[in-house]
């Protein structure tokens, strides 16, 4: 989004003014500012209050009304956040005023949890090496794989079920007595779309993979201004974006067949590799749908703390064509990542996906 800053001192303290439409804020620094001994700070001090690539803003215009002011580059940063996290709550209060919420209401009691590991996987390979890892529920699109381990797992409706409905993947009330989650493909972007899906029972919604850091954390913000709770939500950390689901089948075609339901795709890895040598992995849906995946991986495992404290409370990794020991060594880096442990875990062509700058 846009905006236009000023930069000038005011009772010793540096302020900085935003303006987004019609609205503006100012926010002061919390130290005072020095003189500056050094004539091209001004410059430092234009450069690091420009860095919004991790927000949803971008300056248009930034005025700097000083002359010889000294601020260590902490407090700089510390006035920047602090200003567009003021300019954030005041772009919710603007559109309230807009926006009649009086229809809206929570009638659901959230029942708050601690933060939280979720897991999807997509073969049994896959099922056996989190099993012997992780204690809570799998969840799954395989029906046949739910239908063997049904006791220790979440059957999550397919994006596009049997019958071509679009589902968008909540759990399936013919399998289970509740919801319990939705999929991150279910198009949350903003606090409503919450409320609904908590309204209809779901003790975990996923936001959307199209979210940056910042705009998750204003849409759990906007939900508790406005319905005076934190909501149960969640986020994918580790794995392949599902970029397009197709019902016509590339690899039958390839092979030169004519009916579906030949399932080579699962006899070995097939990709659809674009004119820069991406291999962008196909992965068979329900109904023969085939998906087709991210060539590269996201990992955010160094993320968490960050999305911790944006108010989101659980993290999902979404296993799709990892092998046993692949699975194996992502795992127990989140579980031992979340035990507070110092972990790096190597992946090769990985992504942030959207985490940086959303598509808002």
């Amino acid at each position: 989004l846009p905006i236009n800053g000023k930069v000038f001192v005011r009772n010793n303290k540096l302020v900085l003014s935003l303006t987004y439409k019609d609205i503006t804020i100012e926010e002061e620094s919390t130290l005072e500012v020095e003189k500056s001994e050094n004539n091209n700070f001004k410059t430092r001090i234009y450069d690091q209050l420009n860095k919004t690539n991790s927000t949803i803003y971008k300056f248009d215009k930034l005025d700097l009304n000083i002359d010889n002011v000294f601020l260590p580059i902490s407090a700089i940063n510390e006035l920047r956040r602090n200003a567009i996290d003021k300019l954030n709550q005041e772009r919710i209060k603007f559109n309230e005023k807009e926006i009649s919420y009086d229809s809206l209401s929570l009638n659901k009691e959230i029942v708050k949890d601690n933060f939280k590991l979720l897991v999807k996987v997509e073969n049994e390979a896959q099922y056996l090496a989190v099993n012997q890892l992780y204690k809570g529920k799998v969840i799954t699109e395989n029906l046949s794989l739910y239908n063997k381990y049904k006791g220790n797992m979440i059957y999550l409706n397919p994006r596009i079920e049997s019958n071509n409905i679009i589902s968008g993947g909540i759990q399936n009330y013919n399998l289970s007595n509740e919801h319990i989650l939705t999929s991150n493909y279910a198009n949350v972007f903003n606090s409503n779309t919450v409320l609904f899906y908590h309204n209809q029972g779901v003790k975990y919604v996923g936001l959307s993979v199209e979210l940056s850091s910042a705009e998750m954390k204003q849409l759990i913000d906007s939900f508790i201004h406005k319905y005076k709770t934190k909501p149960n939500t969640f986020v994918m950390v580790y794995g392949r974006y599902e970029l397009m689901l197709m019902k016509h089948c590339l690899i039958n075609k390839k092979l030169g067949l004519t009916n579906k339901g030949c399932n080579k795709c699962l006899e070995q890895q097939y990709y659809l590799k674009d004119r820069l040598g991406f291999k962008f992995p196909l992965m068979k849906g329900n109904n023969c749908n085939l998906k087709l995946l991210n060539s590269k991986t996201v990992n955010l495992i160094n993320n968490i703390d960050e999305i911790r404290n944006n108010g989101v409370n659980g993290i999902l990794l979404d296993f799709t064509i990892e092998n046993e020991l692949e699975t194996t060594k992502v795992l127990s880096s989140y579980i031992s990542k979340l035990n507070g442990e110092d972990v790096k875990l190597t992946i090769s062509d990985v992504t942030y996906g959207h985490f940086n700058e959303g598509i808002l």
